[in-house]
């Protein structure tokens, strides 16, 4: 039986919700195929999944072998940014043949660490009962809930920096988009 791959995704972030990845992690659906390997023009779907640590050339070679259509890292094979996609460079090829064997690939990491019942809460079972508080408090964005922003850039950064807060939300007030305030020195 296969389930959709939005499905599937939905599913590993009720277990791990990405809110409680870290700011600096790069947890979540991380390549995404265009179409299923199975059926042409049908959406991607899942009909094995393999679950591993880290993705390495024997793993995927494995996957392909057990006709896998999700891997599920919990090291994201994509952490720092990507500015080429090289055969040569390991971890580039990687992405890249996942991505061209139709291969989705998805990480939970510190999402799944700090999730109830994660991986850190699993741990801590181990050292038997006792109270248990995070290092650091999660923040968590309430939905419709208003922040101001402050930032200073050089005058010649500043559109750019308020098209990039727009495209990622910011500057939202009621039916208008874009707000901002600009004062110079």
């Amino acid at each position: 039986m296969a389930l959709a791959l939005r499905e599937v995704t939905g599913l590993l972030e009720k277990l791990a919700p990405l809110e409680h990845a870290e700011s600096w992690d790069n947890a979540g659906l991380l390549v995404e195929p265009d179409r299923d390997r199975k059926g042409e023009g049908a959406p991607p779907s899942v009909r094995r999944a393999m679950l591993l640590v880290d993705l390495t050339e024997r793993v995927l070679d494995e996957a392909l072998s057990r006709d896998v259509d999700l891997l599920v890292a919990y090291h994201p094979p994509i952490f720092e940014p990507l500015k080429r996609l090289r055969a040569t460079a390991p971890r580039e090829r990687l992405v890249v043949r996942a991505a061209r064997e139709g291969l989705a690939v998805y990480s939970p990491h510190t999402a799944l660490d700090a999730a109830p019942g994660g991986v850190n809460d699993w741990l801590a079972d181990g050292l038997g009962a006792g109270a248990r508080t995070p290092l650091v408090a999660a923040r968590r964005v309430e939905p419709g809930a208003a922040y101001k922003l402050v930032v200073f850039v050089p005058a010649e950064h500043v559109d750019a920096l308020r098209a990039a807060l727009a495209e990622a939300g910011a500057g939202v007030i009621g039916n208008y988009t874009e707000c901002s305030y600009e004062h110079s020195v």
